[in-house]
């Protein structure tokens, strides 16, 4: 059993590394497997110096290999690291052809910020809601009176509408206090609320019921109008406004008058006559 000294002697002469590392690479092309692990395969009692001389050579060999798969990751690495996505391409592109982020458009006489900054941004959007609210209702209205049957209720709508037609007409002269044009943009509320009208409509038969239910949604419709001409004339005070406050002010007078009609034709005959039908 030879020691531990000796197996870690240097190898006498640069040419015997040479022929010891040419031996092992031809057993391994030969096998396919190194002296290394055949002998591990045998146990470590089988280690011997000349296992120690090739398994010194095999893994300088293996070592050698290593470094040339890390040397060829590195280089990978590097090339893939340099190239960056479409996506960051395409806006580093944008921001060198740009120069700078693009500044909104200067608003115009009839172009709302995105945006309301001040009470008086946020009383034009208001005002631009309120005109096509009313614009909407003016639509709506024949349609509800083609679908009632009680004279007194028939009555009460075409007044409603011919207020309505006077309250576009005010909201306009409003607008043209402000030099702003109509927008065309709609009321999401208001929509909803006609959208209701049509549901009711659909879902009773002719006569009393549907008459009480037409007269709920016109109300439903009256009271947001009324809380919207409150609060824009309340504004229009607060901002100077003074003539579109006096314009609002009786629009909202006309809707409270309105409220009242229809609540006095619900009391008076149609409720009662919906709750024996």
């Amino acid at each position: 059993m030879q020691s531990v000294q000796q197996l870690h002697r240097p190898l006498a002469s640069p040419f015997r590394s040479a022929f010891h590392l040419l031996l092992i690479c031809l057993t391994i092309t030969r096998t396919g497997s190194s002296p290394v692990s055949s002998s591990k395969k045998q146990g470590f009692h089988h280690f011997t110096k000349g296992d120690a001389v090739q398994g010194m050579a095999s893994g300088s060999f293996i070592h050698h290999q290593n470094l040339t798969i890390m040397r060829k990751s590195k280089e990978s690495s590097d090339k893939s690291g340099s190239k960056t996505s479409p996506r960051h391409d395409a806006l580093k592109t944008q921001s060198t052809s740009t120069g700078s982020t693009k500044k909104p458009d200067t608003q115009t006489r009839n172009q709302l910020p995105a945006i309301s900054q001040n009470l008086g941004e946020l009383f034009q959007r208001q005002l631009q809601d309120a005109y096509w609210s009313e614009h909407a209702v003016r639509q709506a209205l024949p349609y509800m009176i083609r679908n009632v049957k009680s004279k007194d209720l028939e009555k009460a709508l075409n007044g409603y509408l011919d207020v309505t037609e006077q309250h576009v007409s005010r909201v306009e002269k409003a607008l043209a206090t402000l030099k702003l044009k109509p927008s065309p943009s709609n009321s999401q509320v208001m929509e909803s609320l006609l959208r209701d009208v049509r549901d009711i409509i659909d879902s009773t038969a002719p006569g009393s019921v549907r008459d009480a239910g037409i007269i709920c949604a016109a109300q439903k419709v009256d009271h947001y109008e009324i809380a919207a001409y409150g609060t824009l004339s309340a504004y229009a005070r607060q901002l100077g406004l003074k003539d579109a406050a006096a314009l609002l002010e009786q629009n909202l007078q006309e809707e409270k008058e309105a409220d009242s009609i229809f609540t006095g034709v619900a009391v008076d005959a149609i409720n009662k006559a919906a709750s024996v039908a």
